[in-house]
């Protein structure tokens, strides 16, 4: 006889049961019907993840999700020798000494054998016969070189950073302070330079991955870009200038100069020329309107009176003092018919913008830069230190996006 709790849980995992069949059908019938069927499948995934939470006993569940860095462990290993790329490289299962064929004669089968089944496990690619491995969708997208960088980051530099994340919380009695200290980057690299300044400085290869992993970030988890939130016409004339400041390799300005024909565009970062390689290849009509320049936000904006300045994802690296700062100099080289563009983050505290998504890039925010999500009050408050501007337009987005539209007060020094 089953004990009342026993009966509890297998009437729950029923409710939950068709609970995902009915949520499966609206989305079914939204995508039959040509629908934006997002929101349908975020409520599809949620409770099937409830079901399978429901149906797995606790205690594998808490050894499973507390062992959960082996699975990244397990893909970096894959990623660095070039396995995944093999994967991707044929639609049929291939039998993993094929895999390890060029990996090296030293090479030990069972560390393989461990890491293939590890990601297989995980749904990362198939196992369709003992022993025999074969690419799916969520491996296709390592395909390309941009989201590979992204993954890659994610599972070296994100996971060595993750690891040192207590103990630099517990350094700092658990407080983030609001001025440069040492973060949990600067501890798993054993270094006292900022990560930014270490990429390019002290290992420009892994620099140069961290360049197009964040590319690949946007291309996964960016999908609707600034100008279709903020209407990118009533901000920037048809032959205006834009500032993309700390705009790396230029994503953002190549595919808006793409979009808007007469648009001319200044990449303000490390770097004074153009990348040698990236996703949109710049012709000679964009090498025309689109410039790199050398440029430290920190220091004076030599750019006056721009149509647009773009701070994409600059200000959540950086504490109040040095934002300030970085928005001083942007308010000085700013006239009244100039426009702030901010594409960042918030803390959506309990509210509706919340996911486990945003989540997982909050704590990876506190780990490489020992900065956190700030919430909208703290956004006020940080606009408030320079009343030379002011807020004209938010929008606040999923998984904890904002896009700010910010205007220079006329008569305010």
């Amino acid at each position: 006889m089953a004990s009342q709790a026993q009966q509890h849980q297998a009437d729950n995992i029923v409710s939950l049961a068709s609970r995902v069949m009915a949520l499966a059908q609206r989305h079914a019938a939204t995508t039959q019907e040509g629908g934006d069927g997002t929101t349908a499948r975020a409520a599809l995934c949620t409770a099937c993840e409830e079901l399978a939470v429901t149906t797995t006993a606790p205690e594998a569940w808490l050894c499973q999700t507390a062992a959960s860095s082996h699975t990244a462990a397990a893909l970096a290993i894959l990623l660095e020798t070039d396995i995944i790329t093999r994967l991707c490289e044929t639609a049929e299962p291939v039998p993993g000494p094929t895999l390890l064929k060029d990996v090296g004669d030293d090479a030990t089968p069972a560390l393989f054998r461990c890491a293939l089944r590890q990601c297989a496990a995980s749904r990362l690619f198939d196992e369709p016969v003992p022993g025999h491995f074969q690419r799916n969708p969520r491996t296709e997208l390592l395909h390309d070189p941009y989201i590979r960088d992204w993954i890659h980051y994610l599972v070296d530099d994100g996971l060595r950073c993750a690891s040192w994340l207590s103990r630099y919380a517990a350094q700092n009695d658990y407080h983030i302070p609001d001025e440069r200290h040492r973060s949990a980057f600067e501890l798993a690299f054993d270094t006292n330079t900022p990560c930014y300044d270490y990429y390019h400085q002290l290992d420009p290869p892994r620099g140069q991955r961290f360049d197009n992993a964040m590319e690949g970030y946007f291309r996964m988890n960016a999908p609707t870009p600034i100008e279709d939130i903020i209407a990118f016409p009533t901000v920037c004339p048809e032959d205006g200038v834009v500032v993309d400041v700390g705009g790396g390799r230029g994503h953002h300005s190549l595919r808006l100069a793409q979009r808007y024909p007469r648009v001319r565009f200044i990449v303000q970062d490390y770097a004074s020329e153009a990348p040698s390689a990236s996703s949109i290849a710049p012709g000679p009509g964009l090498r025309e309107r689109v410039n790199w320049t050398k440029h430290d936000f920190f220091d004076e904006q030599p750019v006056r009176g721009a149509a647009v300045y773009l701070l994409s994802h600059i200000l959540m690296d950086h504490p109040d003092r040095e934002s300030q700062k970085i928005l001083e100099h942007l308010a000085e080289a700013m006239d009244a018919r100039s426009t702030l563009l901010v594409d960042d983050f918030f803390d959506p505290g309990d509210g509706r913008f919340g996911s486990p998504q945003g989540n997982t890039l909050a704590l990876h925010l506190i780990a490489c830069r020992g900065t956190a999500f700030r919430t909208m009050e703290q956004w006020t408050a940080l606009f408030a230190r320079v009343p030379v501007l002011t807020v004209e337009e938010c929008r606040m987005l999923a998984h904890g996006r904002v896009v700010m539209r910010v205007s220079r007060r006329v008569g305010v020094e």
